[in-house]
């Protein structure tokens, strides 16, 4: 078997089996959707979707609304990398950041407060930022709201920040 192809037959439903080496290499999981694309050479290409990528002008404006409500630093983010920040430290936490291999985990899980972490990993971030991740249609984190602040955390803010991860994620089931 080569490392870049694999034959496979479909089968009279146009089914095909992706091998596990396959899903796991391009992080699709069961129950993920994928989407599906023909290039200009007629090759058709299999991808992870993403279905936060095509709201970045609401994330823009949910960023905004939120620094205006409770100041710091607000991003949102995919899996993957930023994709919007407003606020006083929205310059280093620039769209397409790569997220730190830490961080990544840390959506994964349940609300969490981060002290002096790495979001990014060029960065080591001295302030404790807030993590408040956004659920996809198959119930997997697929992002997370990101509050970077420098004083204690105000039972009000987690709970505005809550409230748009669960209105994104909400979102998320009716596309």
């Amino acid at each position: 078997m080569k490392e870049t192809g694999l034959i496979r037959r479909i089968d009279n439903l146009g089914r095909v089996v992706l091998p596990i080496h396959f899903r796991k290499k391009a992080n699709i999981f069961e129950n993920d959707d994928v989407e599906i694309t023909i290039n200009e050479n007629n090759q058709i290409i299999i991808s992870k979707y993403n279905s936060l990528l095509g709201m970045s002008k609401m994330f823009d404006n949910i960023t905004l609304t939120l620094y205006k409500q409770i100041k710091g630093t607000i991003l949102i983010t995919d899996e993957n990398k930023i994709l919007s920040s407003y606020g006083l430290k929205a310059s280093i936490y620039s769209k397409e950041e790569i997220l730190s291999q830490e961080f990544k985990k840390r959506i994964n899980s349940n609300p969490s407060m981060l002290p002096n972490s790495k979001i990014i990993s060029t960065l080591l971030e001295e302030a404790t930022s807030f993590v408040y991740p956004i659920v996809g249609r198959n119930g997997k984190e697929i992002g997370a709201i990101v509050y970077i602040y420098e004083k204690d955390l105000l039972e009000n803010v987690s709970q505005i920040i809550s409230s748009y991860a669960i209105f994104i994620s909400e979102m998320l089931k009716d596309l």
